[in-house]
């Protein structure tokens, strides 16, 4: 429950797995969602999954927030100078501009 000045507002989450196999499940679990948290991996990037839900989201107007995961990943296995880092994020930030336009 989320209480904010003597209400209370209960939240649910539903992890929807991004595998193509479970995307009827993924739309069923947004039909009764008022909002959605899409979690990317930002050395992947926005995977075909993950763009099919952005644009089931923007279709059916629920609001979303983008969270970048895994951005250590940058570092410890791409080895990406700081300048590189940027780019990469400059670059993932741009798909998901792109497929929510």
């Amino acid at each position: 429950m989320l209480q904010s000045r003597k209400q209370q507002h209960p939240i649910n989450f539903f992890d929807t797995p991004g595998h193509p196999d479970f995307f009827d499940e993924t739309l069923t679990a947004l039909t009764i969602a008022d909002g959605a948290i899409i979690v990317v991996d930002i050395v992947e990037g926005v995977l075909c999954q993950t763009e099919r839900v952005i644009q089931a989201l923007v279709r059916q107007n629920i609001p979303f927030i983008v969270v970048l995961n895994k951005m250590d990943r940058m570092i410890t296995q791409l080895r990406l100078a700081p300048v590189d880092a940027y780019f990469k994020l400059r670059h993932v930030l741009g798909e998901i501009n792109t497929v929510i336009k």
